[in-house]
């Protein structure tokens, strides 16, 4: 092995180990995922707005009901399977009160989710808990 061949394995090594894991994490923060509860069932949604996490977060604590809302999308988004739709992370809201059309349990969705996605297009389940955060 010649001079430069053997400095560029040593640059090459110590390139390499100061490419620690740290440093090939990305900077983008984690978007919290949440269980709700409605009855018996459950369902994930994922909250971008730090304002209503901070909510949900207190809403875990506390153990308190509220009502859940938000415009639905269609496909599980990556965190609500095995179900077929999610509430749009940036628009879900805590409400003490919302309207009686899109309340229902996350299966009554499932079993009509052409009605629901494309009549309704928002779902407001009444009395949800939060029961987890993920």
């Amino acid at each position: 092995m010649n001079h430069q061949s053997a400095l560029f394995l040593i640059l090459l090594f110590l390139t390499l180990s100061a490419c620690d894991s740290n440093s090939m994490e990305t900077d983008e923060p984690t978007v919290p995922v949440y269980v709700i509860q409605v009855i018996d069932q459950t369902f994930r949604v994922q909250i971008s707005d730090s304002t209503v996490a901070a909510e949900a977060d207190q809403l875990l604590q506390s153990g308190e009901e509220k009502n859940i809302a938000g415009p639905l999308r269609t496909g599980d988004g990556d965190f609500n399977a095995p179900y077929n739709w999610h509430i749009a992370p940036d628009s879900i809201h805590f409400a003490d009160a919302t309207i009686e059309v899109c309340d229902g349990t996350p299966s009554m969705l499932e079993e009509d989710l052409d009605y629901w996605l494309n009549t309704v297009k928002a779902y407001c389940p009444w009395g949800v808990k939060v029961i987890g955060k993920e």
